[in-house]
C-alpha cells in the first residue's frame, strides 16, 4: 500500500533546518540547495511519522529531509528503491544514532541512543531525479 510525504524540510547549511513545500532531487547528487548535496552517499534521510510520534520527536528535529507516513519504511532492506513523488531514491540503511543529535536535542547520549536505535529513519541516495511535495505518493518500486 503506497504511503504519503507529510513534511518536508532544507537543511541549506548544518545545523540548519528549514520547513518547505517542496524538494527537487537530482540523480547522483541529491536534494537542490541541501548542505549534503552533491555528496555520493548520505544524500537524503527519509523518517517515518509513526516513529517520530513515537519517541515524541517533531517532525524536522531530527534533521530529516522527507517525513513520511509510511509504516514500513525502518523493516525495509538496503538498496530497496522507493519512488517518493516523481524521485526514485535507493536506501543506503539505517541512519544511526549518535551523541551530536542527542545533545543538539539536549538529551543524555546513551539514553538517546537507546530510545532511537532502529527508529531514526532510512539513509538514500537519490537515483532518479524528481520532483517530491507534500502530499506525494510514497511507493517501493523493488
Amino acid at each position: 500500500m503506497p504511503g504519503e510525504v507529510v513534511a518536508l524540510f532544507l537543511n541549506p547549511e548544518p545545523h540548519q533546518v528549514v520547513p518547505v513545500t517542496r524538494l527537487d532531487a537530482h540523480a547522483n547528487h541529491g536534494i537542490v540547495g541541501d548542505t549534503h548535496y552533491g555528496k555520493r552517499t548520505r544524500q537524503a534521510l527519509l523518517i517515518g511519522l509513526a516513529e517520530l510520534e513515537e519517541l515524541g520527536i517533531e517532525p524536522g528535529a531530527l534533521r530529516e529531509q522527507i517525513t513520511v507516513q509510511f509504516p514500513e519504511l525502518q523493516s525495509l532492506s538496503k538498496d530497496t528503491i522507493l519512488r517518493v513523488g516523481s524521485a526514485e531514491f535507493t536506501l543506503e540503511g539505517p541512519c544511526e544514532p549518535c551523541s551530536s543529535m542527542a545533545a543538539r536535542l539536549g538529551e543524555d547520549p546513551e539514553i538517546f541512543k537507546a530510545r532511537t536505535r532502529g527508529r531514526r529513519g532510512m539513509l538514500a541516495r537519490v537515483s532518479t531525479s524528481g520532483v517530491i511535495e507534500i502530499g506525494s505518493e510514497v511507493s517501493v518500486v523493488s
